[in-house]
Formats: structure tokens, sequence, C-alpha cells
């Protein structure tokens, strides 16, 4: 009797066109508030993605040691995927010249986030690949080319090994990451590590494990590594690889942030200004009811369903 009654005081407030404005105010505030979060998530989501470009995948494991086997395993567990890098300082030697370079070897399926923008042909200029080093061949940087006066298809020596300079090494979108590494890179393919020698006991060499995919499986992947790290061993993601790119992103959510509740409250003002006249409409109605003897909780009970069917409507609808 109660939910027949409510239902019929709505349709009669809806005909006399009092509810209408409020059902659509609310409706709008609903599509609003929907459209406002999920654009501000569409935006977090990529300036993530675009940070992680500076890494060269979405989080990286960083180590003394060779990357464990059952790390990889994990990341295939969560559906991620993975590559790994390894760099170590040494000299890049062409006949009487030579400079220390940090080298840098990585795998066909690196990076994961990014690009590299290299000069491939001395006839031609930069551009943007995706691609590694072949095996065999390096790619150097502009500086490290020039101190060693190599060009594309000249020779440099790296420890035990002769390469091929395949390319000048314009941009590393993951050398972002590396704040404190101010030798010049030199890049190879992992597969030619083991002919320079240059790895022995004792050498230092940054092993990198990096991750990339859904932003709640590689939050899942980093809850689930973390336990197992070891002594030497850290996580690290564009937030805590660069501390300025970290402010630059907390500033860009909080603005996001401000923007949601900007639009939260302008469909609370909107929703007050449209209820009026239903407000008004509904407490001459109690007034009638209480005269006639209805309780005090009939009547709560009759406008909570009322509330009710307005907010399913306007939720649904919206």
């Amino acid at each position: 009797m109660i939910f027949k009654l409510s239902y019929q005081q709505l349709f009669s407030q809806w005909k006399s066109g009092d509810l209408r404005v409020m059902v659509f105010a609310l409706i709008l505030a609903v599509t609003s508030i929907t459209a406002v979060n999920f654009f501000i998530n569409r935006i977090a989501l990529h300036l993530n993605s675009q940070g992680g470009m500076l890494l060269g995948g979405d989080l990286v494991v960083i180590s003394d040691q060779a990357i464990p086997a059952d790390y990889v395993e994990l990341a295939i567990k969560f559906n991620l995927q993975s590559t790994s890098t390894l760099e170590f300082p040494s000299m890049a030697i062409n006949g009487e010249r030579n400079q220390l370079a940090e080298i840098k070897a990585v795998q066909s399926t690196f990076p994961l986030r990014g690009d590299f923008n290299v000069q491939l042909n001395a006839q031609k200029t930069a551009e943007n690949i995706r691609s590694t080093p072949d095996q065999g061949d390096v790619w150097l940087e502009p500086r490290l080319a020039t101190i060693l006066n190599v060009a594309i298809n000249d020779t440099v020596e790296v420890g035990a090994a002769k390469f091929k300079v395949a390319g000048i090494l314009v941009r590393e979108s993951s050398r972002g990451g590396d704040m404190f590494s101010f030798a010049p890179r030199l890049m190879m393919h992992s597969d030619d590590v083991a002919k320079t020698e240059l790895i022995q006991f004792g050498s230092r060499v940054k092993y990198q494990f990096l991750v990339a995919g859904n932003a709640d499986n590689v939050a899942q992947f980093s809850d689930a590594i973390t336990p197992k790290l070891k002594r030497g061993e850290r996580i690290q993601d564009v937030k805590t690889a660069r501390p300025e790119i970290k402010s630059a992103l907390d500033k860009a959510e909080t603005f996001l942030g401000l923007s949601a509740m900007a639009s939260v409250v302008l469909s609370i003002v909107a929703m007050l200004l449209a209820s009026a006249p239903f407000v008004a409409r509904s407490t001459n109605t109690a007034a009638l009811m209480r005269c006639f003897g209805a309780s005090r909780a009939v009547i709560q009970k009759i406008l909570l369903l009322q509330t009710a069917m307005l907010a399913l409507i306007g939720g649904v609808l919206g």
C-alpha cells in the first residue's frame, strides 16, 4: 500500500511538471559526474603511461645480480610483457681514441614503453624506431661518436670484441630514468655481452627487469614481488625514479581531482535548485496526510521510497 501510494504521488507530481525538472537535473548530474570521472581516469592512465616511457616500462626491478627466473615466471602469471637489460661502464676504443662509456645491453623486446630516435643512415635524418641493435652492431650517442671520431659503418672495440657502428642514438626514452649516468651511451644486443669478456667476478653491473601491461596487473605484480626482493634489489617506477616527474604527476592528479569535485558541487547545486518545487509540494502533501491521520513513520517511508525511485531513475538513465 505504501509503495502504491508513493508511486501515485510521484506520478501525480510528474504530470503536474514539478518533478520533471528535478529528474532531468538528476540525470544530467549523474551523466556529468560519470563523464568527468571517466575522462579523469583516462587522463591519469595516459599520464602514467607516458611517464613509463622514461623507464622503458611501467615498473623496473633493479638488481646488482642476474635477474632470477622466477621473476620472469611471475610476470607471465600476471599477463605482463617483460624484458631484461644490463648496464656497466667500460672503455670504447677506436684506434688511439678511447672514452669511458655507459654500456647498455638490451634484448630485442626492449623497450616496452617508448621508442628510440636513431640515425641509421649517414645520408638520412634520425627516425623513431622500436627495434634494437642487431648482434654484432652497436649504437652510439652523438657525443661518444664525436669523441671517438667514428661514423656509421665504422668499427669500435668494446672489451675483447669489435662492433660495427650501425646507428647514432639521438634519443633513448629509457634514459630519463637514469639521473646519475653522465657517461655517453653505447647500446648493444644482450647476446653480444659474453664475447666482450667484460663481465667478470666483481664487475659493477646493473641488471634491470622491466614489465609493462594493465595497471592493475602491474600493481599486483609489484605487491607479489616485493616480499621476494633480496639484498641489492629494489623496485622502481616513474615516480620513484624521477622525483620531478612524481611532482608533476601528483600536481596533475590533484588538478583532475579538483575538476571532479567541481563537477560534483555544480551538480549538487543544480539538484538543489531543481528540487525546490518538488520539496514544497511534498511538504504540503505531508501536512495534508498528517491531517488525515497518517503517522510520521508512514510519511517517512513514503518519502524514502520516492527518493529511492528518483535515485534509481536518475542512476539508470544517467
